[in-house]
């Protein structure tokens, strides 16, 4: 099903700038999480 694989996105991509902003503060605080997400969507 579609919307399961969008929801379950939805909830990667919602838990990635967190993940990202504990590992990497410097780089994830100038850097808006949309386009992260967007670069970790397209990559996977």
């Amino acid at each position: 099903m579609p919307s399961v694989a969008h929801q379950a996105f939805q909830k990667t991509a919602v838990y990635n700038p967190y993940i990202i902003s504990i590992g990497r503060p410097s780089n994830a605080i100038p850097r808006p999480p949309l386009p992260t997400i967007v670069g970790l969507g397209r990559k996977y």
